[in-house]
């Protein structure tokens, strides 16, 4: 991550979104098998070590006096009202997103301009919401700018990359998402709900056909 950026509104917590915005995301990814995993014995002692000191999980309500488990969930207090709206309606930007995955010889790569995680209204404006009774709905939307996926060769003698056709260029998409809390101060919902909307793709398949969506008038789809 080359930059992180937080702005919260310490005086108006409750009226104005949290935003988080990150800055050139670099993943790099390779698939390593597991007896070279298994043999290699620094990996072997991390994994035992890590094992060893994971710690147990406790009783949430034997830990706090046993009395939160009676506690009526849909009944929040102050504190935990205002945590729960924070979380709500956290608005995310990542800008330049760049994510390889490399096999033998296959090299994967992802690429976005964008992504925009924000709440909604129920006509899907941005807007700052509460998630209150009777059906405790809250409605989210991300948007991916400029998706790019492409499926390239690696030379294996000489791990030279040879670029192909991208599968996917440069495609924006809007996902929305709905979705149901049995209380207001939840954060894991009980139902999710996701359209994903796409004004238009093109895609490549391995036979060099280009594809085209919508396909243009009287014409149906394109082919190079």
């Amino acid at each position: 991550v080359r930059e992180l950026v937080l702005h919260v509104p310490w005086t108006a917590l409750t009226s104005q979104p949290v935003e988080i915005t990150l800055n050139t995301i670099e993943i790099v990814a390779s698939n390593v098998s597991s007896e070279e995993d298994l043999s290699d014995p620094a990996t072997a002692s991390a994994r035992d070590t890590s094992e060893k000191e994971r710690p147990r999980p406790q009783n949430v309500g034997t830990a706090r006096g046993g009395g939160v488990a009676n506690r009526d969930s849909n009944i929040p207090s102050y504190l935990e009202g205002i945590i729960s709206r924070i979380m709500h309606n956290v608005r995310i930007r990542i800008n330049n997103v760049i994510m390889k995955y490399e096999e033998v010889d296959t090299v994967l790569s992802v690429n976005l301009k964008s992504v925009e995680l924000f709440a909604t209204n129920g006509k899907w404006a941005q807007s700052f919401v509460n998630v209150s009774p009777p059906q405790y709905l809250l409605h989210r939307c991300c948007k991916l700018t400029d998706l790019t996926i492409c499926l390239d060769k690696k030379d294996t003698v000489t791990q030279e990359i040879h670029y192909q056709a991208p599968l996917l260029d440069r495609c924006s998409l809007t996902l929305r998402f709905r979705l149901s809390y049995p209380g207001s101060i939840n954060l894991t919902p009980l139902v999710s709900i996701i359209h994903i909307m796409c004004d238009s793709f093109v895609s490549t398949a391995a036979t060099r056909r280009r594809w085209c969506w919508p396909p243009s008038v009287g014409s149906g789809t394109k082919t190079h």
